[in-house]
């Protein structure tokens, strides 16, 4: 084997290496965070389901219960039921068999069009797994959307919440205020969360279902302030302002962080697409001379592995997650 190619897969093993060092000595602390959150949004109360009404439908299926103490291991939820909230959040009307039928279609027509042009199994097998994976990235596209569209109208909503508090009306009083003020995609969520409570079920599972359907951070913060104001007592309102200038600080740093990044996030771009762009081109001049490298498609799947380990390490770098 090439001592070069032994010595750069040796540096790749070794960057990878030093990453996941890093990830145990500091990240794995604020994912522990993060989970324990989601633990106290996630976790079951008491058993109240009224029959019916499709506004309880699956709701065991978002519920989850976790350990009760420190030390315990918590329990890791079906694959299942991770993709049908990974659809659910997206807002798309679809189900998760929906879903899986979109990857098949797409991948059969992949299959078809590599097999009249380049009948090489690897070529297949890429284009398949491409195809199959192009619904799943429109969900995630649109999950990530609509969680930006609901933070973006979460800080006015929580200051209405706080205004309402702040004048002798009940936290229910304040939801359908949210409701009646607000636009989908978070008015639209506050509308069905209040539905929810008309129709029997107890406010601290409404809210904890509208944290498992938003699957915002800020959300579960909100709905783990009112669980901790109903046991404890405090001022709430003062709280949601806080929380409210919170979101307002993260977006004003994470626009300077943008802008800072801007010219990473262009070069993470252009690195990316120039590769496909020269080959199109390349193949449109002269086909005879491009065509013979899907004669070796050791090397395309090498350059298409590297490309996406140099993508998802430049991503690290740029994204805000704080």
């Amino acid at each position: 084997m090439n001592p070069k190619f032994i010595l750069f897969l040796a540096i790749v093993v070794g960057i990878m290496g030093l990453y996941f060092v890093f990830y145990d000595l500091y990240l794995r602390r604020l994912d522990r965070i993060r989970e324990r959150i989601k633990e106290e949004t996630d976790s079951e109360p008491e058993d109240e389901k009224p029959q019916g009404s499709p506004l309880f439908k699956d709701q065991r299926a978002f519920l989850t219960k976790i350990a009760e103490q420190d030390d315990l291991e918590i329990p890791r939820r079906p694959l299942r039921q991770v993709a049908e909230e990974f659809v659910m959040q997206s807002g798309l009307k679809m189900t998760l068999p929906d879903l899986i039928k979109q990857s098949l279609l797409f991948a059969g027509i992949a299959l078809v069009v590599v097999l009249l042009f380049f009948p090489n199994p690897w070529m297949i097998l890429l284009c398949a797994t491409i195809g199959a994976g192009l619904p799943w990235l429109r969900v995630k596209r649109a999950k990530a959307a609509r969680q930006e569209a609901i933070l973006k109208q979460l800080p006015d909503a929580f200051d209405l919440i706080a205004r309402v508090l702040r004048s002798g009306m009940s936290i229910g009083m304040a939801v359908k205020a949210v409701a009646e003020e607000f636009e989908d995609p978070l008015g639209t969520e506050i509308a069905y969360c209040y539905e929810q409570q008309n129709l029997g079920m107890s406010p601290e599972t409404a809210f904890r279902n509208l944290a498992n359907r938003t699957g915002i951070l800020e959300i579960r913060l909100f709905v783990t302030a009112l669980s901790v104001q109903q046991k404890t007592g405090g001022n709430l309102a003062e709280l949601i302002d806080k929380l409210s200038q919170l979101i307002r600080d993260r977006f004003r740093l994470r626009g300077q962080i943008e802008t800072l990044t801007a010219e990473g996030r262009f070069q993470a771009i252009l690195l990316f697409s120039l590769p496909f762009l020269l080959f199109l081109i390349l193949t449109l001049m002269n086909p005879q001379y491009e065509l013979q490298l899907l004669e070796h498609p050791n090397l395309i799947f090498g350059t298409i592995g590297m490309m996406l380990v140099g993508g998802f390490w430049i991503k690290k770098i740029v994204t805000f997650d704080g």
